[in-house]
């Protein structure tokens, strides 16, 4: 079996208990670093989503078509504080 597989086969199992799929992998782990680790990949996945959405290319990397200072303030202070709210909540 492949982690494909694995990670895929968890996802419908929290489907099924109609939990989020992080959580439900948090709710099934006692290693707080893989945890963290854990929530740290959801938070990235959010900010990669907002910066798509929002038509910042690599924006989640602190860059716009490659170049780190056309990322405003405002844009790093919406990032941090998303960043900031998913690990409170998570």
């Amino acid at each position: 079996m492949n982690v494909f597989t694995i990670e895929k086969f968890i996802d419908e199992r929290a489907l099924a208990a109609q939990v989020d799929p992080v959580q439900y992998r948090i709710n099934h782990l006692d290693d707080a670093r893989t945890i963290e680790v854990i929530k740290l990949a959801a938070i990235l996945k959010k900010g990669a989503e907002l910066a798509a959405f929002l038509g910042l290319g690599n924006a989640a990397l602190g860059e716009i078509d490659g170049h780190p200072d056309k990322l405003c303030a405002d844009q790093r202070a919406e990032f941090a504080s998303l960043y900031a709210a998913d690990s409170r909540s998570a």
